[in-house]
């Protein structure tokens, strides 16, 4: 990169945290309030609302009609965004754009008139692989900006962008304010440029769903192949047991905000955290290994309406909503006594 491209790139993001964080315009800000705030959502809570519309069987139909009210506030603010960075890498500078998301990731956009804003003077994601939730942020706003009718073709591009970022510094994990981070090697960039930038909306969906820290790698997600995703023109196509599994739950409860003694949505945790999370309402949602291990499990239980649930115990789940069909009930059931496979 030359250096009157590296300034380029560290004035592109300068100016765009500039107006989007540290001293939003009062057009950006109102734009966050006709959209999140519209909505009652934080960034997280976006973030939140895709995970629960991906796990259904009615995704992306879910999330679009979740923030319909806030249309007009996300076209209006990814409008913004693209003017930002179009007035620094004008049309027909595409390489110069996916280089200025692939340094980022890099963390090596050393830059010192950030001290003005921040005590950090490189242009990264904040946080540490467990805790990049910047770039899952932005995922969800990208996916709501095209959903609302945005310009699709321009924030496809940039999403592929995000995800490529996100996966670079996954894997190189930069220090924090060292002007001398290494980069990442040209071939192993050119591995993972293939692997995101060929990849469609399916499958980065599926990766920031399902991996919340850092991005998977190859062994864990092996095919960018449109993974988790029920249908695909209309036609069936398979998906996990687990992801079946958060699919019939969120059909289940709707479009409420199930409480569960503060868990909340606890199936659409991750598989693992899933596997770990204690009892809810005093009950194991998973029974400990042995035979009819699905029958005796409380998620199965709450399910049919059975002791501790149903009539003098605990009502049945959902609460307020039609029941679970028996043969859903009965692909958890079943899902839980193969050993709940992810």
């Amino acid at each position: 990169m030359s250096a009157e491209s590296h300034q380029t790139t560290l004035d592109f993001w300068f100016d765009f945290d500039n107006q989007t964080l540290y001293q939003r315009t009062p057009e950006v800000q109102a734009s966050i309030d006709a959209s999140y705030g519209r909505l009652g959502l934080d960034l997280d809570g976006l973030v939140d609302e895709f995970r629960t519309s991906f796990a259904s069987s009615a995704h992306p139909e879910r999330f679009a009609e979740r923030i319909a009210d806030g249309a007009e506030g996300f076209r209006a603010l990814a409008d913004l965004q693209m003017a930002i960075i179009r007035s620094h890498f004008p049309d027909g500078t595409n390489g110069a754009r996916q280089t200025a998301f692939e340094k980022f990731g890099e963390g090596v956009l050393y830059d010192e008139r950030r001290i003005v804003f921040t005590d950090h003077v490189i242009h990264m994601m904040d946080g540490s692989p467990t805790t990049w939730v910047g770039y899952h942020r932005w995922h969800a706003f990208v996916r709501a900006a095209i959903l609302s009718g945005g310009d699709a073709a321009s924030w496809q591009e940039v999403l592929g962008w995000i995800a490529l970022a996100w996966a670079i510094q996954s894997e190189t994990d930069p220090m924090v304010d060292n002007p001398s981070n290494p980069g990442i090697p040209a071939g192993r960039l050119g591995e993972l440029r293939a692997r995101w930038l060929g990849a469609d909306e399916g499958f980065i969906d599926a990766a920031f769903v399902h991996f919340r820290g850092p991005a998977p790698t190859e062994a864990d997600l092996p095919s960018p192949a449109r993974a988790g995703i029920a249908t695909v023109a209309g036609e069936e196509q398979e998906i996990s047991p687990y992801l079946r599994v958060q699919q019939i739950l969120n059909d289940a409860a709707g479009t409420g905000r199930p409480n569960h003694g503060g868990k909340r949505r606890f199936w659409n945790l991750p598989h693992a955290e899933f596997m770990a999370l204690g009892p809810v309402y005093g009950v194991q949602l998973i029974a400990p290994p042995g035979p009819d291990r699905g029958a005796r499990s409380g998620l199965v239980l709450a399910l049919k309406g059975e002791p501790p649930f149903g009539p003098g115990g605990f009502p049945r789940m959902p609460l307020n909503r039609p029941p679970v069909t028996p043969e859903n009930i009965q692909f958890i059931q079943d899902w839980i006594d193969c050993d709940c496979p992810e």
